[in-house]
């Protein structure tokens, strides 16, 4: 509890540029300042349900398939190559541990994405927002779509959720090509690390990635 309070502090000082306006003086009609602190810091912050709900997936790039265009050009009996992209977008909601992350929220979340347009993306940035084993079939059908950097940091994927994950990234997401996977507790499991020495060298674009070994 305290150190979800301290990193909302921390984050309302960087977004806003001040501390916020609380007293330690007033704690005692109000209850005490972990509480004082953790209303006022709440208030200052939306939660991951308004996030959601604000959120729409826009497309931020847009990629050139040379397959796409030679298959088209064919069909249309053309010389030349017919130019074909393929806008893809971003999804990022990160930071939300302690601020309302929650199962029927990332429902939601999961049911905008189906709905969308925009059927790839580039990045999935889901770091510092507490997920765990239960999210990880959404993070799953999020995959599907195509990802090209993803990044899970910061969270509590313990190693079974963690293993589901990694098995699926050769099939689902062929062109990764960054991977961020530090501070979950799956660090702490062999189990974990020996499934991430089988996929990793499976992905053949990845070029940066990130996660600890502890022992």
């Amino acid at each position: 509890q305290e150190d979800v309070i301290c990193r909302l502090w921390d984050r309302y000082k960087n977004d806003v540029g001040r501390e916020p306006d609380v007293l330690a003086d007033i704690a005692g009609a109000r209850g005490s300042v972990a509480e004082v602190l953790h209303g006022t810091v709440g208030r200052a912050l939306p939660g991951f349900a308004e996030a959601v709900q604000d959120f729409e997936l826009q497309w931020t790039h847009s990629y050139g398939e040379g397959t796409t265009q030679r298959l088209v050009s064919e069909l249309l009996s053309g010389r030349r190559l017919v130019a074909v992209s393929r806008r893809v977008g971003d999804v990022v909601l990160r930071g939300f541990w302690g601020r309302g992350v929650s199962m029927p929220a990332w429902e939601r979340l999961l049911q905008k994405l189906r709905l969308s347009e925009i059927q790839s993306l580039r990045r999935l940035d889901l770091s510092d927002n507490g997920l765990n084993g239960p999210f990880a079939p959404g993070v799953l059908d999020i995959l599907k779509r195509g990802v090209r950097q993803l990044d899970l940091s910061t969270n509590s994927f313990e190693s079974p959720g963690m293993q589901q994950i990694l098995t699926a990234l050769p099939q689902s997401v062929p062109y990764l090509e960054a991977l961020d996977l530090r501070f979950n507790p799956c660090a702490y499991d062999t189990g974990f690390l020996f499934c991430a020495a089988g996929v990793l060298p499976q992905l053949r674009y990845l070029e940066r990635i990130a996660f600890q070994v502890r022992s």
